[in-house]
Formats: C-alpha cells, structure tokens, sequence
C-alpha cells in the first residue's frame, strides 16, 4: 500500500493521509498500523466513514490504545451499526433520507407546476452524533 502525508490550507497541526483505495475495514486497520508507526503525536483522527474507524479500533485495541481515553475517533455517514459498536463511534450523520426527501419533494414539484421551476439553494446541514469514541 502507498500512503502519502498530504498538507492542505489549514493549520500545520492537521494532517491527511491517502492511499489508493479506501473505504473498508481492512483499510481502517492498516492506517491505523502506518499512522502509529509514523509516530504521528495526534489525539484524534477524523475519518472518511465509519467502516474506517472500526478498522482502526481493532488495531488499536491490539496496541492497547485506549479510545477515547488516549485517541479519539470520528467517522463520517454513521453507519447503523456505529451506535451498537463497542464503543459506539461518534459521527457526522450526512442526514440522507432528509436530502433524498427534500430532493424528491422538489422534483415533484417542478414537474406538477413547470412555470415554477427556478433554481433553489439550500443547505441541509448533517448533525454530529456524539459517541464514546470523542
């Protein structure tokens, strides 16, 4: 696996980490090995998603890293299962059953009343789901 450390416009003390492919558990354990062995001094790791947080997990409970006690995590989609995990990981729940209604509603909308179809903006906000993992 390649990783890189990218940097980014933001404050020095942050700091990403790639590799080609991505997104499952496997994944989450095996940056968590390359991140620890980096030495890398952070006290919380922000992830894509919640299947890589349950990677990291184990292979921090391997280290005996104690989360959140000297690491804290935070995945991004909160997956179902993210409240019934031990411990349950927080979250950036992207609110996609409210997108998808809204998105529909709209469609609708537009095809019903076609003289009223205008560009809207709008933001839907995700919610942060605090956990046991922060």
């Amino acid at each position: 696996m390649r990783l890189g450390k990218v940097g980014g416009n933001y404050d020095k003390q942050v700091t990403s980490y790639i590799a080609p492919d991505f997104g499952l558990q496997d994944y989450g354990y095996a940056l968590a090995k390359t991140i620890l062995e980096a030495k890398d001094p952070a006290t919380a790791w922000i992830a894509m998603n919640d299947r890589l947080v349950i990677g990291a997990l184990s292979y921090l409970r391997e280290q005996k890293i104690r989360v959140p006690d000297d690491l804290s995590l935070v995945g991004f989609d909160n997956l179902d299962i993210a409240a019934w995990y031990d411990p349950p990981i927080t979250s950036v729940d992207q609110v996609i059953p409210k997108v998808f209604r809204e998105s529909v509603a709209r469609l609708v909308a537009s095809i019903q009343v076609p003289q009223n179809n205008t560009s809207i903006e709008d933001w839907i906000l995700p919610k942060f789901i605090i956990r046991k993992t922060t």
